[in-house]
């Protein structure tokens, strides 16, 4: 059941990253002129200088109340921890507010045990 919870949070932080950077393709494209600059890109690029997580992303992304900068910075922290689940084996610590399905986790845990 860990296994289960591993892979779907991961498939959910692969789909907001697929998000966040084809987003960022497509606004950088627009201002290049080779792609049109759609209603939702304009919202998206203004609230990236306004420094605000864009709402497009909030559809399939965690809950946050962080700038955008601070947000990005957990993201990063999130997917870091995953990572190193894959890559090392399953942590002796889990960061719980890290999971997109926290208590998913914690049945996980219950059934495990």
């Amino acid at each position: 059941s860990m296994n289960t919870v591993l892979q779907q949070d991961t498939q959910k932080f692969n789909k907001l990253i697929y998000r966040i950077k084809k987003n960022l393709v497509d606004i950088s494209a627009s201002l290049e002129g080779k792609q049109i600059f759609t209603t939702q890109l304009e919202e998206i690029l203004n609230s990236i200088l306004n420094g605000k997580v864009p709402q497009a992303w909030f559809s399939v992304s965690y809950p946050s109340l962080k700038p955008l900068s601070s947000y990005l910075d957990n993201l990063r922290k999130r997917v870091e921890f995953f990572k190193n689940w894959i890559k090392k084996g399953k942590p002796l610590d889990f960061w719980i507010s890290g999971f997109f399905f926290t208590q998913g986790f914690l049945t996980s845990v219950l059934q495990n045990y």
